[in-house]
């Protein structure tokens, strides 16, 4: 049996419920503008982890998204736009939050920077 809960950050989580071991979370990011196609992706969890973060599965899966965001931008792959629309939040709240990540939040603008000064 799945269930659906959508989370404050415009995140979907589904748990499959009825099969024993680790939880299998299934995210998937929400926009707030023009619908795009979505990609969901499954991942499986031991109990023992979130155990060990102190958190349930939905709050597992707003950090997963955020750190996948975080660190994609943080390697150029994401610009900060996209990464915040992977976290679910708008782009200046990302760009605020990066700090707890020690990530500078001006990354791209900088490497622009370096490039033009050769």
């Amino acid at each position: 049996m799945f269930w659906d809960h959508e989370l404050a950050t415009g995140t979907f989580l589904h748990r499959n419920v009825e099969r024993e071991g680790p939880a299998v979370l299934q995210v998937q990011p929400r926009t707030r503008s023009v619908r795009h196609a979505l990609r969901q992706i499954a991942i499986n969890v031991p109990d023992q982890v979130l155990l060990a973060e102190k958190t349930d599965e939905a709050g597992f899966a707003r950090e997963v998204l955020m750190l996948a965001a975080v660190k994609l931008y943080e390697l150029g792959r994401l610009s900060s736009g996209r990464a915040a629309e992977l976290a679910g939040m708008a782009r200046v709240e990302f760009l605020l939050n990066l700090g707890r990540y020690r990530v500078f939040p001006l990354e791209d603008e900088l490497r622009d920077l370096e490039r033009a000064r050769g």
